[in-house]
């Protein structure tokens, strides 16, 4: 187990020394992340959109059933946007947001997890962890499609920028 510790540790500071030896600019910067949704320059989609895909992680499967509702914030305001149900496959049956609708700014998407999982028949704790979970984002750009996975439990959540 030594042995592999040294080894390791000689790597690391052979590594160091050959970089901190490297003349300045020698080593090049990381490129640049592009942009989401950006194919070299071209529009991925004719028309960009929000879709979503959420997960009950409780069961392993697509949150059928769940209720959900989009809401902008426009001025310091919470307005809302629309309504919907997660059906079998984990999203809305197409875009949650597009056309003219589809705009940069400040959302917030509403998931009613604890009545969720009461229609299902999950026994939940009184009260329950979480009722309701608000997802909130940032559209950059009406030119960039978004997916917005989300994956949660009674006791957690975790939601990231998809593709």
């Amino acid at each position: 187990m030594k042995d592999a510790i040294d080894t390791g540790r000689r790597r690391l500071v052979f590594a160091t020394a050959a970089l901190a030896a490297a003349p300045a600019g020698a080593v090049e910067p990381a490129p640049a992340i592009p942009a989401q949704g950006a194919v070299r320059g071209k529009r991925r989609d004719p028309q960009p959109d929000l879709t979503v895909r959420i997960v009950d992680m409780l069961r392993g499967v697509p949150a059928e059933g769940l209720r959900v509702e989009l809401s902008r914030f426009d001025g310091g305001h919470e307005v809302p946007l629309r309504n919907a149900t997660i059906d079998a496959r984990g999203g809305t049956g197409g875009a949650l947001l597009s056309g003219d609708a589809y705009r940069a700014g400040s959302y917030a998407l509403l998931l009613h997890v604890d009545e969720y999982f009461r229609s299902i028949g999950v026994q939940l704790a009184k009260p329950s962890f979480l009722a309701t979970v608000p997802i909130r984002f940032r559209i950059a750009s009406a030119d960039e499609r978004l997916h917005v996975p989300v994956q949660f439990g009674p006791w957690h959540y975790t939601y990231y920028r998809g593709t």
